[in-house]
C-alpha cells in the first residue's frame, strides 16, 4: 500500500502530465470495465448524454449551450459541439 502523499515513481508530475495520466486512466479503465462486463466501449455514451441534455437550466453547470455542428460531422466533433464547444477552435497564436 502506498504511503499517503507518495508520488508515482517518487516524482511529482507536472499538471499537464497529471492531466494526461488522469485521462488515460479514465479511457483505459472504462474500456477494461466495458470489456469485463461484456459491453461495448464507445464515445456514443458521451454523445447520448450531451444530446439528451436540453438547452436551459438543465445544461447549466454541465454544458454550455450547444454549438451547431453538421449532422454528418465525425462523432467526436458532434460531442464537442453538443458540449458547447466549437470543434474547430484552436488557442490564439503567440
Amino acid at each position: 500500500m502506498a504511503r499517503p502523499g507518495a508520488q508515482p515513481g517518487g516524482v511529482a508530475p507536472s499538471g499537464a502530465v497529471a492531466s494526461r495520466v488522469a485521462l488515460n486512466e479514465l479511457v483505459l479503465h472504462g474500456w477494461d470495465l466495458a470489456r469485463a462486463t461484456g459491453r461495448r466501449y464507445e464515445l456514443r455514451v458521451s454523445y447520448e448524454l450531451a444530446a439528451a441534455t436540453p438547452d436551459g437550466p438543465a445544461r447549466e453547470g454541465m454544458f454550455a449551450p450547444a454549438f451547431a455542428v453538421p449532422a454528418d460531422a465525425p462523432l467526436l466533433d458532434r460531442v464537442v459541439g453538443l458540449s458547447g464547444r466549437a470543434p474547430g477552435w484552436t488557442p490564439p497564436g503567440p
